[in-house]
């Protein structure tokens, strides 16, 4: 008969992975603060106006989805720490033994590759619409304002040199395609606008 010490254990891993349990306030505020981070991100825009805004115009005809959606988001992410603290193994690498492969992938990460792409594009409308508010709340006055207005010394640079090859015909213009002298052409159009509708500032500027 076998004895059970003889037996390799269940999840064989490197020692070294095992992280003692913090007993101080520092230690454990720094295994928790990543994870703190992580859930405040998490609480973005949406929750802020998306749901406040359903909410509002649906009444509680979708209380059944935020109670559902409570339940599930808990008992997942409950069952997937549990799996990564026993077999070591985070969640999106226990996804991937889920059967149905895509690839070499298993379909629910091309999901979640999916979801990551998508977030990126949002991360574009929160950083306008936190501009948009800004904007609103600081209105950019007086000597800064200004400031920003008069194109940039390169700007003023690029458009001089480009309307005196237009004017004199330079071949460094002439040997262009149409669509780039299109392109020049309402570039300087655009910055020589710029600087008169700037005035007296303009003109000094150039």
């Amino acid at each position: 008969m076998t004895d059970i010490s003889d037996l390799p254990p269940v999840d064989v891993r490197p020692e070294s992975e095992a992280c003692e349990a913090p007993t101080t306030l520092f230690a454990t505020l720094k295994q928790l603060g990543p994870g703190l981070i992580i859930a405040g991100s998490i609480v973005g825009s949406g929750e802020l106006i998306a749901t406040t805004k359903a909410g509002a115009q649906a009444g509680i005809a979708l209380l059944w989805l935020i109670l559902l959606g409570c339940v599930i988001k808990v008992f997942v992410q409950i069952e997937m720490g549990r799996h990564t603290v026993v077999h070591g193994q985070t969640a999106l690498a226990a996804l991937n033994e889920v059967p149905g492969r895509l690839f070499k992938l298993n379909w629910i990460v091309w999901f979640w590759v999916a979801m990551m792409l998508s977030g990126i594009v949002q991360l574009g409308g929160i950083v306008g619409g936190v501009g948009q508010a800004a904007a609103i709340a600081m209105p950019l006055t007086g000597d800064y304002r200004n400031a920003i207005r008069l194109p940039s010394e390169r700007d003023i640079k690029w458009m001089l040199t480009w309307e005196e090859a237009i004017a004199n015909n330079d071949e460094s213009y002439a040997k262009l395609s149409p669509q780039e002298q299109v392109r020049i052409q309402n570039g300087t159009g655009r910055v020589r606008e710029q600087l008169d509708r700037l005035g007296e500032r303009g003109e000094k500027a150039v």
